[in-house]
């Protein structure tokens, strides 16, 4: 049995990631996306179409587009169902998961970046917002600012990683920061209490990474987890790679295993109840899908012919054992091109590979093309023999979930020509 297209929907926008799959307090299973240079959400329920179209009061500048501006699935307190967030200029907005009506919205004092949620002690919830300009704040249900860290010179990296990793029950929140060159002295890691307080910081290029991109110190992903079995969660930070003990203590540090780590995942071995570190690489000569133990000792790797730059868990056959997607990096090949994801076991053997058309953004190409086109000498797979990218579309970005109800996750794909492409068996 392989994955199938089972549902295309054509929104005909390019769509900011990350989107959402998820199931309602009624168990109601959805999908919904944002446009990235409009302010149009739209969700979709599979088999049967669309379900709400909700435009926000604001439109925004084409120039300020960011592709990380998509949506969070969060609650303020676990007796009260799920809503959306979303932001735009200062402004956040919560949206009735239900409808798509606007519950609320309100004006931050700057530019937002980023947002997130983080658990408390209390189980309640908290947001975190991080500005353009480098603030970082906690707030809380009633639109209250429950804290301040002022200590950050610019603004947050992609997003925040909230992780409990010092087992206390409140989530402590990790992240890098943006534009940060190696020679900058503020080119830090950082990591909060969930009230906001300084725990510990890193300097990237010393301490999380020796072979990190030379434009822009930073960490792509994070995972937490008991990699070794002693009781205690360890953080793994893709850039590098790195693992952290949970109070901070590196462990082991591997610039020469993995090439610019892109995203990790803690995941279950395929035998026993050992964990492994997982990790993808980008804008390496040997793109590769590695794993590794609790000592950073190879297990497994898998070496695809093009750039792979995620890893989606999910249940592919429905028998309560997790396998992995990699979506490939969505670099501009002509006009179209040909995508696609690879299913690996967790083992790395690869066991499906689903295939797609796009054409890419080219919303990116002004910004992107000559970037790539001279990263590509340096960063082109080797047994690669097609033509060298026009451009680059960001990222053909996943989620999965199990849409219909038969034990096995359907994979969640949005394309950069505006499609949102459900595979499954």
């Amino acid at each position: 049995m392989t994955m199938q297209l089972r549902w295309t929907y054509d929104v005909g926008k390019v769509l900011a990631y990350p989107h959402v799959a998820c199931r309602d307090d009624q168990g109601q299973a959805m999908v919904v996306v944002r446009e990235l240079e409009g302010s149009t959400l739209i969700r979709l329920d599979p088999g049967q179409g669309l379900r709400w179209r909700t435009q926000l009061p604001v439109m925004p500048a084409p120039q300020a587009s960011n592709e990380h501006r998509g949506l969070l699935c969060a609650r303020w307190h676990p007796s009260q169902h799920s809503c959306l967030f979303t932001h735009e200029d200062n402004r956040v907005y919560e949206i009735d998961i239900r409808d798509g009506q606007i519950r609320r919205n309100w004006e931050m004092e700057f530019p937002i970046e980023t947002l997130t949620f983080s658990r408390l002690q209390s189980g309640e919830f908290q947001m975190v917002v991080g500005g353009k300009e480098g603030q970082v704040l906690g707030v809380d249900a009633n639109q209250r600012i429950r804290w301040r860290f002022n200590g950050v010179p610019k603004p947050v990296c992609h997003w925040f990683f909230p992780f409990d990793l010092d087992g206390d029950g409140a989530d402590e929140l990790f992240f890098s920061l943006d534009h940060c060159t190696p020679t900058d002295t503020d080119g830090y890691f950082y990591c909060l209490s969930s009230s906001g307080e300084l725990r510990w910081s890193k300097k990237v290029i010393e301490e999380i990474s020796e072979e990190i991109d030379p434009h822009d110190a930073h960490v792509d992903c994070l995972a937490v987890g008991d990699v070794d079995g002693d009781g205690h969660n360890e953080l793994v930070a893709s850039s590098g790679p790195a693992l952290f003990d949970h109070q901070g203590r590196r462990r082991w540090l591997l610039p020469h295993v993995v090439e610019h780590g892109q995203h990790v995942r803690i995941l279950p071995r395929s035998a026993g109840k050992e964990l492994q570190i997982v990790l993808v690489n980008s804008w390496s000569r040997r793109p590769n899908v590695t794993s590794l133990n609790a000592a950073g000792e190879v297990l497994w790797r898998f070496a695809p012919p093009r750039h792979l730059f995620e890893i989606t868990p999910l249940d592919y056959d429905g028998d309560g054992r997790l396998e992995i997607a990699c979506p490939e990096q969505s670099f501009r090949f002509g006009a179209r091109g040909a995508y696609g994801v690879s299913i690996l076991n967790l083992d790395g053997q690869l066991i499906d590979a689903i295939e797609f058309e796009d054409a890419g953004s080219r919303n990116y190409d002004s910004r992107y093309a000559s970037f790539v086109q001279d990263a590509w000498v340096d960063n082109s797979p080797p047994h690669y023999q097609g033509p060298a990218p026009s451009g680059w579309g960001g990222t053909s970005w996943s989620c999965a979930l199990d849409l219909d109800g038969d034990q096995r996750d359907e994979l969640v794909l949005t394309t950069w020509d505006g499609r949102i492409l459900i595979f499954g068996m």
